[in-house]
């Protein structure tokens, strides 16, 4: 994101409300540093610091096989998510981030289905349908009998 450390930032930060105490006049108020570098540990801590995944170890005529978790810095390549090399793709943070609102987790899970639905009557030979099904079963958005249909 920067090439500022995190350490840099919080060490600016303590600065800043330290000189903010002490109503020194400066070219720039205390009370802006304090923003600009809260604004920058929020963007830092919205960054993943690593990804956790499944890989294939290996890729036959039946596609992808031999999944073990990894955990790497880097996300996996979007060729491997493509080809279904990565899969269960789960960022990790800093710190905890704030859960999508219910509501809107409902919404999306509509209108995937929906898109699914369309699709599926579209092109027939397509198994995204199904994959994005499989997909919302198996995190618990919807059930079975959804599947099915």
């Amino acid at each position: 994101m920067t090439g500022i450390s995190r350490k840099r930032v919080l060490w600016l930060h303590d600065a800043a409300t330290e000189l903010a105490s002490t109503k020194l006049r400066m070219t720039m108020k205390p009370e802006e540093v304090l923003q600009l570098t809260t604004e920058l540990l929020a963007g830092m801590d919205a960054e993943p610091v690593v990804w956790d995944y499944e890989w294939a170890s290996c890729v036959t005529y039946e596609g992808p096989q031999g999944f073990k978790r990894v955990i790497e810095r880097e996300a996996p390549p979007e060729w491997a998510i493509d080809e279904g090399r990565a899969r269960d793709i789960i960022p990790l943070y800093r710190h905890p981030q704030s859960a999508p609102d219910s509501k809107q987790v409902d919404e999306l899970t509509i209108w995937i289905k929906r898109l699914a639905h369309s699709l599926k009557y579209a092109n027939q030979l397509s198994k995204l349908p199904g994959d994005a099904m499989e997909y919302l079963s198996r995190k618990g958005l919807i059930s079975v009998e959804d599947v099915l249909r």
